[in-house]
């Protein structure tokens, strides 16, 4: 369960100040006391265990027997909610780090099942201790040649992998090279069309005026 602490600064008069000390010292942490302890001594503690979650409903029963008794009396809705809440988070915590160590436990013990003396061995395989020897060290070479043979495989797999992803960003390194070259170069050939083309332009509007002033001059001689 992660656990974030929060500090801020309560502001308020000094007797609210005592009045909410009083209820959170004095009322609300024994109830959470209280519901720990009853939770571990509830009939039903291994199977929620098992289970690894505390019921809901199973706290709460448990609150209402003791809300009416003193000193967990009198207190906001808002502290036994958060008082059940606490004590489920507490425990579903707690559960998932005994189910684990329980795991570990139960594997070591699996283990400890496999190991067998010489002796045992014999009896139950009915066959020489060298027999037996011979034996598993066959398994043994097979499955280290085997290992090795699938490691081998894997690791020229993944140097292959490692071949086509480096000449695809040098494909795509030079494709990016490839298309800046093109565009500046495409810039650059619209820039000296544009420049031509405004320079006919020019020409052409000059050429227009120069006939249209003669034209001018030729109707005023007439």
């Amino acid at each position: 369960m992660s656990v974030i602490t929060i500090q801020c600064r309560l502001v308020a008069e000094e007797n609210t100040l005592r009045q909410l000390w009083e209820l959170m010292a004095e009322k609300n942490t024994p109830l959470i006391n209280e519901l720990l302890e009853q939770v571990g001594q509830h009939p039903d503690f291994e199977k929620w265990l098992k289970k690894g979650e505390v019921p809901e409903e199973a706290i709460e029963t448990i609150k209402k027997s003791l809300i009416t008794q003193e000193p967990f009396a009198g207190q906001p809705g808002r502290f036994y909610t958060s008082a059940v809440t606490l004590v489920k988070e507490i425990y579903k915590s707690w559960f998932a780090l005994q189910q684990e160590r329980q795991r570990k436990i139960e594997g070591k013990e699996r283990w400890l099942k496999m190991l067998k003396s010489d002796i045992e061995l014999q009896q139950e395989s009915q066959c020489n201790l060298d027999i037996i020897r011979n034996k598993a060290n066959e398994i043994l070479t097979s499955f280290v040649a085997n290992f090795t043979e699938n490691r081998n495989q894997q690791l020229k797999k993944k140097a292959i992998r490692l071949k086509k992803i480096k000449k695809k960003r040098k494909s795509l390194h030079f494709s990016t090279h490839y298309l800046r070259f093109t565009i500046k170069l495409k810039t650059v050939c619209l820039n000296v069309l544009l420049h031509i083309y405004s320079k006919i332009i020019v020409r052409l509007v000059r050429l227009m005026k120069t006939q249209s002033n003669m034209l001018n001059v030729g109707v005023r001689k007439k």
